[in-house]
Formats: C-alpha cells, sequence, structure tokens
C-alpha cells in the first residue's frame, strides 16, 4: 500500500513527469494496486490530462475489476470529466462523434446514480458541465440591438462560420485580441464567416469602441449580467464561441486561445461551408 500511495502522490504532483514514466507509473497501478483508496482522487484530479490516455486506462480497470464501489463512482467521474475535456477542445473530427461521445456522457450519469443515489448530485454536475459546453448541439438564438440600437439576431448569419465574441473592455486578454480580431474581419471579408460581439459594457463604451474603429464588428450591447450571456453561462472573459455555418456549436474557448490554434479552427469550418456550397 505504501508503494501505491508513493506513485500516486508522484502521479498527482509531478507535471514534468514524460509520457512514458507516466503510462508505466499507471500500469503499475493498474497490476498491483487497484484497491487503493487514493485512486479515487488521483483519477479526478487527472482527468483533463488529455496528451495521454494513462488515467483513461487507470479508470476503465477501476470499473472492470468492480471491487471498491467509492473508486468506481470516482472512475466513472473521472471519465465523464476527460470526456467533457475532448468535447470542449472541439478536435473531434465530426458533429456525429461529438453527439456520441456527449451521449457516452450522459450514460455515466446515469450509472452514477444507478450506483448509489447519494452519488446523484455528482451526476447532476456532470449534466450541468454537458449543457454548459454545447458542442455539438445547436446554437442558442440570440436576439439583441446593437450599439446604434437596431435589432438583429443570430440566424441572420446562417450559411456563415460565426465567431460570438463574449467580451468586456476592462479586460486585458479581451484587449489583446481587439487588433487580431479586426485582422479576421478584414481577411474573410469575402468568405463565409463573421465575428458577432456580445459586449457587456455600458453603452457609452461600447459606442467609443466602435466610433474610434478598436472594434469594426458587429456587437450586441448585452450589459453587465445581459439576458445573452446569461444563457450562455458566460462567467469569464473573452469567452468565445465558433458556430459552424449549419449553426451547430463546434469550439467553445473560455479564456483567450492562441492565434494559431483560433485561426486554424476558422479556416477548417470556413472551408466546409465553401465545400458545403460547392457540393450542396
Amino acid at each position: 500500500m505504501q508503494a501505491a500511495l508513493l506513485v500516486c502522490g508522484v502521479l498527482a504532483s509531478d507535471s514534468e513527469l514524460s509520457q512514458k514514466s507516466r503510462a508505466e507509473a499507471v500500469q503499475h497501478l493498474i497490476a498491483h494496486h487497484l484497491d487503493c483508496p487514493d485512486l479515487a482522487k488521483l483519477v479526478i484530479q487527472n482527468a483533463g490530462r488529455l496528451e495521454d490516455d494513462s488515467n483513461l486506462r487507470l479508470c476503465q480497470a477501476i470499473i472492470q475489476k468492480e471491487s471498491n464501489k467509492p473508486l468506481v463512482a470516482a472512475a466513472r467521474i473521472g471519465i465523464a470529466l476527460h470526456k467533457l475535456q475532448e468535447i470542449s477542445r472541439g478536435k473531434i473530427a465530426s458533429v456525429e462523434a461529438i453527439l456520441a461521445m456527449r451521449a457516452e456522457v450522459e450514460e455515466l450519469a446515469k450509472q452514477l446514480e444507478s450506483q448509489d443515489e447519494k452519488l446523484a448530485q455528482y451526476a447532476t454536475q456532470i449534466r450541468n458541465l454537458l449543457a454548459a459546453e454545447r458542442v455539438g448541439l445547436e446554437a442558442y438564438g440570440i436576439e439583441g440591438i446593437d450599439v446604434q440600437g437596431k435589432e438583429f439576431a443570430l440566424k441572420e448569419y446562417q450559411g456563415k462560420v460565426v465567431l460570438l465574441d463574449f467580451f468586456v473592455d476592462w479586460c486585458p486578454w479581451c484587449k489583446r485580441m481587439y487588433e487580431h480580431n479586426r485582422d479576421l474581419v478584414t481577411h474573410y471579408a469575402n468568405r463565409p464567416f463573421a465575428i458577432l460581439g456580445v459586449n457587456a459594457d455600458n453603452q457609452q463604451i461600447l459606442e467609443r469602441l466602435t466610433n474610434d474603429a478598436t472594434v469594426t464588428w458587429r456587437c450586441w450591447a448585452d450589459g453587465q449580467g445581459g439576458p445573452i450571456s446569461e444563457k450562455w453561462q458566460v462567467d469569464s472573459y473573452p469567452n468565445l464561441v465558433l458556430v459552424d455555418h449549419r449553426g451547430i456549436v463546434r469550439r467553445r474557448f473560455r479564456g483567450s486561445p492562441g492565434q494559431q490554434e483560433l485561426d486554424q479552427a476558422i479556416e477548417q469550418l470556413v472551408g466546409e461551408a465553401e465545400s458545403d456550397t460547392l457540393n450542396p
């Protein structure tokens, strides 16, 4: 048991551990220590580690053995969190595959409920996280007014890839994105793409940003704690959502992504839109 605790401690604390060493350590736990209670904390802590599948294999081994109910519950939570991270990253090839993974997360939530009624709260939390992610599902409808007081809706942009940018001017990371967003507007001017902002500042600040051309894309004036941000469960900035030309959410970024990652995601979806136009 002491050896198991030592391995668990290293896996939980050493972020610099090589992928090979991590895989070997996990394999040791699978072979000799699947009953160690400290595995429960470990599998949940490492659920977001997507660069290798060692934690996922550990969770699956715990469930297969079925010798310790609290560990099995933790393993199911660990797998659900892992899959939620995969959905969030948006690197799953097709909408169909995303929907299949969403169904797997829902099934894990059901298994938690059926295992023990005391686990229902964790199943609810998993479902809430899944609902908030929205990736793979139709985008929520958005209607509101722009800085000039004119009403417009997200559905008007059907057929285009839309980058929804939830932002506030006091956020330094939002400000750093202004220049690149302007570049995107110019670069994709003749292609099926649009940026639509959802601004949580007051009307005066949004007017200043648009009048001095800091912001060159259309924005909803949502205000602080506005209905659009509330519906999309935005609690941090910047918060970016990529919607494909069919109106399906394909990526969500909480925080500012690297320009390269964002550009690649946009180009992929714009390419899909153009391909569908040529081959309806």
